[in-house]
C-alpha cells in the first residue's frame, strides 16, 4: 500500500466506536445527574441524625444532672462520633462570627465537608463545645459513589463487547453487498444476496438483486443482438461493399452508376430497419421495454396506421376493406401500433396489384379481437409452423424487402400483452391473422 493512501476502516469498527461514544455519554450524564442527588438525599439524612443528636444532647444537658462525659458517653454511636473541647479552634472547625454568636445563644451548627468529607455539628453546652461526627454516613456516601462508578464500568465494559458483536450482525449484510458488488464490477451479473426482514439493509439487498436481474437481460441482449447482427448483416454488407468497388472503377456507365448507388442506399436502409428490428425484438425478450399505459381509440390507431403505410399500398391500387368497432384500449399505444404496421405491412407487401386486405376490429366478450385478411400469395403448408420464427422467411425471393422478424416482433408483443394470435393461409389465396386482446380496464 502507498503510503498516500488511507487505510480503510471498517464500518462495524466505526459503528461501535459511535456506540460506545453514545454510551460514555449517557453513563456520564447519568452519574452528574445522580450523584448529586444521592448526595444530598444522604447529606440530609445524616443532617437529620446529627440534629436529633444535638436536640437530644441539648435535652440532656438542660433536664438532667448528667456530666458532659457522661452525655457524650450516652450519646455516642458508629455514626456519631462525639468529642468535647474547652476552646472550639482545637475541633478544627472553622466557624464564622456569625456561627460563634449562633453557639453563644445556645444554637448548634451544623457544617458539611469538615472534617474533610464529613458532616458535623457543633454545640455549647455548659461552657464546653461538643462536636458530632457523622462518620458511618460520610462512609457511606463514598461508598455509594464508588459503587455507582464501578458499576458504569462494568456496564461500559459489557456494552462495549456486546455492541462490537451487534455491529458484526448489522454490517455483515453490508460486507455481503460489498462482495458481490465486486462480483458485478467483474462482469458476473447472475449473483444475489439473500437478506431476511424489512429494514433499510432488506430494501437495499432487493435493490441490488432488481439491479443484477436487469443487467443480467441487458447483457443477454446485447449478445443476442451482436449475435444476430453478425449473423444478419454479413449479406447487406458484402453487397454494399461490392458495389461501392464497382462504382471506384473509371469507365463505368452514368447509368450503372445510378444503379449500384441505389442499391447501395436501399442495402444501407435495410440495414438500418434490419437494426431497429433486433433492438425492438431483444427488449421484447428481455422485457425492458417501458410500459406507458393510455386510453387510445383502438380503430383511430389503425386507420392512422392504413395512411402511414399509404405510400407502400397506393402503388399497387390496393383496396381496404374496414369493419371497425369504435373501441377504447388500455396500453402502451406505440407498443400495440407495432403489431398493426407488421400484420398490415405484411399484408401489402404479399398481396398483388389491384387485391384487397379487409380488417374488422369487433369486441367479443372479455376479448378485443382484430382480423386482418389480405387475397395475396398465401403461406405454403409446410412454411406455415415457422412463421414466428426469427429472421425465417417463408418466400426467400422477397428477402430484399424484409428481414423475417416482422412476426417474430409482433408475437413477443401479443403475448406480453397476454393476448393471442393465430392465422389461417392456402396458397394464392391469402392469408388471414386473428389477433385477441383481453379487454383493460377502462
Amino acid at each position: 500500500m502507498k503510503n498516500n493512501e488511507k487505510k480503510e476502516v471498517s464500518i462495524q469498527f466505526k459503528f461501535t466506536f459511535v456506540l460506545i461514544g453514545i454510551l460514555l455519554f449517557s453513563c456520564l450524564v447519568s452519574l452528574c445527574v445522580v450523584l448529586p442527588f444521592v448526595s444530598t438525599y444522604m447529606s440530609d439524612s445524616i443532617k437529620s441524625q446529627l440534629v436529633n443528636t444535638t436536640t437530644l444532647i441539648t435535652t440532656l444537658a438542660k433536664r438532667s444532672d448528667f456530666t458532659i462525659d457522661e452525655i457524650i458517653t450516652l450519646n455516642n454511636s458508629d455514626s456519631v462520633i462525639l468529642t468535647s473541647y474547652n476552646d472550639w479552634r482545637r475541633s478544627g472547625l472553622m466557624l464564622s462570627e456569625d456561627e460563634i454568636q449562633l453557639l453563644d445563644n445556645g444554637d448548634a451548627v451544623y457544617k458539611i465537608g469538615e472534617p474533610v468529607d464529613h458532616y458535623s455539628a457543633i454545640l455549647k453546652v455548659r461552657g464546653k463545645y461538643i462536636v458530632a461526627v457523622g462518620e458511618e454516613g460520610a462512609d457511606n456516601v463514598q461508598m455509594v459513589r464508588m459503587i455507582m462508578i464501578f458499576q458504569t464500568t462494568i456496564c461500559m465494559i459489557i456494552g462495549t463487547i456486546l455492541m462490537f458483536f451487534a455491529a458484526s450482525g448489522i454490517t455483515r449484510p453490508l460486507r455481503k453487498l460489498s462482495g458481490a458488488t465486486q462480483e458485478v464490477a467483474k462482469g458476473n451479473f447472475n449473483v444475489t444476496v439473500q437478506h431476511k426482514g424489512d429494514d433499510e439493509i432488506a430494501t437495499l439487498a432487493k435493490n441490488f438483486n432488481l439491479m443484477t436481474t436487469e443487467l443480467q437481460k441487458m447483457e443477454f441482449m446485447r449478445k443476442d443482438f451482436i449475435s444476430n447482427v453478425s449473423h444478419e448483416f454479413k449479406t447487406p454488407i458484402a453487397s454494399i461493399q461490392g458495389f461501392a468497388n464497382l462504382l471506384k472503377k473509371s469507365d463505368l456507365p452514368p447509368e450503372k452508376s445510378a444503379e449500384y448507388a441505389s442499391i447501395i442506399a436501399d442495402e444501407a436502409s435495410r440495414l438500418s430497419n434490419l437494426t431497429a428490428n433486433i433492438l425492438r425484438l431483444s427488449r421484447l425478450e428481455n422485457q425492458v421495454l417501458p410500459q406507458r399505459p393510455m386510453l387510445f381509440s383502438l380503430d383511430e390507431q389503425i386507420r392512422k396506421t392504413i395512411l402511414l403505410l399509404q405510400n407502400q399500398w397506393e402503388p399497387k391500387n390496393i383496396q381496404f376493406d374496414l369493419h371497425l368497432e369504435k373501441l377504447d384500449f388500455l396500453g402502451d399505444e406505440e407498443i400495440i401500433q407495432q403489431i398493426w404496421i407488421n400484420i398490415i405491412g405484411n399484408a401489402i407487401k404479399f398481396t398483388n396489384d389491384g387485391g384487397m386486405i379487409t380488417i374488422l376490429l369487433a369486441s367479443l366478450g372479455s376479448d378485443i379481437v382484430v382480423q386482418i385478411a389480405d387475397t395475396g400469395i398465401g403461406i405454403p403448408v409446410d412454411k406455415q409452423d415457422r412463421i414466428f420464427e426469427q429472421f425465417y422467411q417463408a418466400d426467400p425471393s422477397r428477402s430484399n424487402k424484409g428481414n423475417g422478424l416482422g412476426l417474430a416482433i409482433v408475437k413477443k408483443i401479443v403475448d406480453s400483452c397476454n393476448g393471442t394470435i393465430a392465422f389461417e393461409s392456402a396458397l394464392n389465396k391469402g392469408t388471414k391473422f386473428t389477433i385477441s386482446l383481453p379487454k383493460k380496464q377502462i
